[in-house]
Order: structure tokens, then C-alpha cells, then sequence
């Protein structure tokens, strides 16, 4: 079967990530990566009700959970 290219976007990066160079269209963005990529942990560690998997953002577990958890 064929597989298609992820999809990327038209827009040109204009937030960039000083720690890893990471480009990013949106400021919002930039600020998620940083908070889920780069801040230390904090007690605000969010699990997978499934699997227990830990993740440092809602988001993460919800792409987690997209991808992993599909009824």
C-alpha cells in the first residue's frame, strides 16, 4: 500500500527553538515544545488512564492517546 508524506505546513516558520533549532509557525507553538521538550518535570505529571504511561503535558497524552488508544 502506498504511504502518504506527513503533511507540512505552507506557512513559514517564524518561532525557533534556541535549544535544539527546532522552527515553529506559532509563538504557541514554540511555547508548547518548550514546556513538554525542554522544562524539567514537575509534580503536574499527567498519566495515560489505559497504559500508565507518563507525559508532561495533557497534549502529549492526547496525541499519545490518538495514535495508541483508538476505540
Amino acid at each position: 500500500s502506498l504511504k502518504m508524506a506527513p503533511t507540512r505546513s505552507i506557512h513559514s516558520p517564524t518561532s525557533y527553538c534556541d535549544k535544539c533549532g527546532v522552527t515553529f509557525t506559532t509563538q504557541h507553538a514554540l511555547l508548547r515544545h518548550i514546556t513538554s521538550k525542554h522544562e524539567e518535570s514537575s509534580n503536574s505529571a499527567v498519566y495515560c488512564n489505559i497504559c500508565q504511561r507518563v507525559f508532561k503535558t495533557k497534549w502529549s497524552r492526547a496525541t499519545h492517546n490518538s495514535r495508541y488508544h483508538r476505540n
